[in-house]
Order: C-alpha cells, then sequence, then structure tokens
C-alpha cells in the first residue's frame, strides 16, 4: 500500500488522517461476499465518505440526486441507468459506476439487485 506524505500534522492530507480512514473496516469483503442480505442502510460513515447498502427488487427505481459524486458497486442483480443526453449505462454484479456529482436520474433494476453506495 503506498502511503500519502503529510502536508500538516493533522489535516486531510497527513499520515496519522490516511491511517485512520484506512483503519475504518466494520466489515470485510471475502470472496464477493459483503455482509448477510438482512445488513442494509449505513455501513461506514466517517467525515470524508460515506457507505450505504442498498436493496431494490424487479421493476423498482432509485433516485440519483446531484450534488455530491457517487460511486455504485453492484453486488448482485442487474438494471439501466438512463443517460438523458447519452446513451443509458446498463449494470451487473460485479460492476462498479462513477457518478459525476451534476447527474440526476434514476437507477432502473431489471432484477432483485444489491449494491454499494459510496458517497464523497
Amino acid at each position: 500500500m503506498r502511503h500519502i506524505s503529510a502536508r500538516s500534522a493533522t489535516g486531510p492530507n497527513s499520515r496519522h488522517h490516511t491511517r485512520s480512514v484506512l483503519n475504518i473496516q466494520p466489515f470485510r469483503i471475502f470472496l464477493g461476499k459483503i455482509a448477510p442480505k438482512h445488513c442494509l442502510g449505513r455501513l461506514v460513515d466517517c467525515e470524508y465518505f460515506k457507505i450505504d447498502k442498498g436493496h431494490q427488487g424487479r421493476n423498482c427505481e432509485v433516485l440519483l440526486s446531484p450534488g455530491k459524486m457517487k460511486t455504485l458497486i453492484f453486488l448482485s442483480g442487474m438494471g439501466t441507468i438512463p443517460g438523458g443526453q447519452a446513451d443509458p449505462v446498463e449494470f451487473g454484479a460485479g460492476d462498479c459506476i462513477l457518478v459525476p456529482a451534476t447527474f440526476e436520474g434514476v437507477m432502473r433494476f431489471a432484477d432483485d439487485t444489491e449494491y454499494l453506495t459510496v458517497t464523497l
């Protein structure tokens, strides 16, 4: 693991901060398993990012609100994110999608789907 050099003793780029963020691991990933299916909601909540686990059934939609950059990590299922003026993006288990802070739209689920949302 590469270490980030410190600019100040306590700022977000300090070695102490890097170590403390990397030590926030309330769950571990083993061979594609993250947490039991019944474990949903906020998994990590710190000053710089949040990780939520979600579950949606077939033919459901979830609003993607603008304002903060998101990374979507799909653990199971599949669906699409209509792109408005761009082509729709299809997703499935194992896919990771970066959503810009300016994007406003929906995720449409074609199957029972579990996913993680990392919000910066």
